[in-house]
């Protein structure tokens, strides 16, 4: 716990979390309890209050794949989107304090009490979004902020104003995010979705 920037000595050293015995469905969901991790380098440690369940979680659950036996501690354990309040940060996790409310993208972990993440999946909350509404952020934000706005496919950020975004599915999550964003930083959006009804929606 030396790693800390803040201690640890008033969290509890144990946790609950939830785990499943072999694939199948909800009902394999078990509590368990294990140790609460430390922060290492780079990472802040959440109290989880909300966590998403999407279909990578199923699938695990239902045994369609297992982590690697040498994969970081959060892999044992399902749920990669969640939000909370940040409890502790680890050495060099620049832009957080103690009890900022945040979500997170995680490499699993979140299906427990207290989770550790990297600094850089971390997103502060404003005032005006609940947890439970943060919890369905991360994983969306994630997909679109990496692959259309800081990767090698093409950074929107970079003369914003005069450049088109074609979101194919602009209805789902991964779609309205693209769009809300891409429209912040001012380019044109153009989208298309799969049915009438979903036209209406947006």
């Amino acid at each position: 716990f030396a790693r800390s920037h803040h201690t640890m000595a008033a969290l509890p050293s144990t946790m609950q979390y939830i785990k499943y015995e072999v694939g199948g469905g909800p009902d394999q969901l078990v509590v368990a309890e294990t140790q609460v991790p430390s922060p290492a380098a780079g990472e802040v440690l959440i109290q989880v209050a909300y966590v998403g369940v999407g279909a990578t979680d199923t699938a695990q659950r239902k045994g369609m794949f297992n982590p690697k036996a040498d994969a970081p501690y959060n892999h044992l354990i399902m749920g990669l989107e969640m939000s909370g309040v940040v409890v502790a940060l680890g050495e060099g996790a620049q832009g957080f304090a103690v009890g900022d409310r945040v979500c997170a993208l995680v490499y699993g972990g979140g299906y427990a009490e207290y989770a550790t993440a990297p600094s850089e999946t971390v997103i502060k909350l404003p005032d005006s979004m609940s947890l439970a509404q943060g919890a369905a952020i991360p994983e969306n934000f994630f997909t679109v902020w990496r692959n259309v706005f800081s990767s090698r496919f093409g950074n929107l950020l970079q003369d914003a104003p005069n450049k088109t975004l074609l979101v194919h599915g602009g209805a789902g999550g991964i779609g309205s995010i693209a769009i809300l964003l891409a429209k912040e930083f001012g380019a044109t959006v153009i989208t298309t979705v799969s049915s009438a009804a979903k036209q209406a929606e947006g």
